[in-house]
């Protein structure tokens, strides 16, 4: 049986199921596009963008060229003095994700990465907190980027994939700071 490496997977030659078959202390390097083209292509992307859904939209495709990862989640919090956080998902792409993640990172208050082993094998989770302004001083808006691999990566590669998410993720939330700012008329 041929596995493929990474991911891990392989097909059945009897039946045809697709399994995993994940070494929990297996390392996997990961391999970026981040050649000029792609970058130039996805800043100018993020550039026509008119909305903060688009601008997540564009961000999150980029995210999933560039890093290749299993899955990309983008959510916006807005905090009010007197009111709990109000927390949606901007754009997803992929099937991993997980909202104790994104809260751990609201926390923290900065870029985290995390490991964990689940029944199905190791995940690794990418996460940059970018901060957008928001023309009244009551409100505080926040966008989360949350990057997740399936398998376990090494140090070099996540050191990567978080300099990248957190680079994208600033530029992303430089052009959504203007895009507010002009909705609201300043």
């Amino acid at each position: 049986m041929l596995v493929s490496d990474p991911p891990g997977d392989a097909v059945c030659p009897n039946c045809g199921c697709h399994d995993w078959i994940i070494d929990s202390n297996r390392q996997i390097d990961l391999d970026f596009d981040t050649s000029a083209s792609s970058v130039t292509e996805w800043i100018d992307q993020v550039n026509q963008s008119l909305s903060l859904m688009a601008i997540a939209q564009s961000t999150a495709a980029g995210l999933n060229r560039m890093l290749r990862p299993a899955a990309v989640a983008i959510w916006q919090v807005l905090e009010t003095p007197d009111a709990p956080r109000d927390i949606q998902f901007l754009v997803r792409i992929g099937q991993v994700h997980e909202a104790d993640f994104m809260l751990e990172l609201l926390e923290k208050g900065q870029s985290i990465v995390r490991q964990t082993e689940l029944p199905t094998g190791w995940v690794t989770r990418i996460g940059s907190l970018q901060f957008i302004e928001s023309p009244d001083s009551l409100t505080s808006r926040f966008s989360i980027i949350e990057v997740s691999f399936s398998g376990k990566i090494n140090s070099d590669s996540q050191e990567t994939a978080l300099r990248i998410t957190t680079s994208m993720g600033a530029i992303a939330a430089s052009r959504a700071r203007r895009s507010v700012l002009s909705t609201n008329g300043d």
